[in-house]
Formats: structure tokens, C-alpha cells, sequence
């Protein structure tokens, strides 16, 4: 398992959104944040909102998902924003808590 982590452009919210059911993928967290990326330079503070889409997913699907996001939040201006794909160890669903590592096959 993998989880995506993408920091995208809030004003790219739908689009990226509409990217993802047209994929299938319909499980995903957004969460605002701020921060500074390198296209501030290094005298600057100002803390730029974005958004941060989490996806829980199987390996297979790692590459269509990004494929989504980068079509769905590209501009080619400074800022786009960032897409890391991480590890997933276990995944344990609340309220199915005794069966861990379950995940659905798309």
C-alpha cells in the first residue's frame, strides 16, 4: 500500500476532485495548509495557502492517481505544488479493527 500526499493549489480544488472520481477514486482527505515553497525565494515569509489531498491506495493505482492530480492542478507556474508517495505499513479501518492490512482490490 501507498499513500499519496499532494500539495496543490486551493483554487485547483474541483478540478482535481473531478480528476479523481473520473479515475474511480473516490476515498481521499483534503486538509488547508500554508506554507513556503522554493518559488518564494528566500527573503520572503509570506506563507502561501494550498491544499493537501491524502490517498490511501494500492501500488497498482499509485500512477493513474498521479497522473490525475498533475492533469487536474498543472499551470506550469511556480507553485503548482508537489506530489510525494509514501509507504503505507498497515492500514486498520476503525471499525473493522480486528482485520488489519484489508484493502479493497480496484
Amino acid at each position: 500500500m501507498k499513500m499519496i500526499c499532494a500539495i496543490v493549489r486551493w483554487t485547483h480544488l474541483k478540478e482535481v476532485e473531478q480528476a479523481l472520481f473520473k479515475i474511480g477514486e473516490r476515498s481521499f482527505s483534503v486538509t488547508k495548509i500554508k506554507g513556503l515553497g522554493e518559488e518564494k525565494g528566500y527573503l520572503e515569509y509570506d506563507l502561501v495557502s494550498h491544499l493537501k489531498i491524502e490517498i490511501i491506495t494500492s501500488e497498482g493505482r499509485v500512477k493513474k492517481i498521479k497522473d490525475a492530480i498533475v492533469k487536474a492542478a498543472w499551470t506550469g507556474v511556480p507553485g503548482d505544488g508537489v506530489i510525494a508517495v509514501l509507504p503505507v505499513e498497515e492500514l486498520t479501518k476503525i471499525r473493522e479493527a480486528e482485520r488489519p492490512n484489508r484493502f479493497p482490490k480496484r
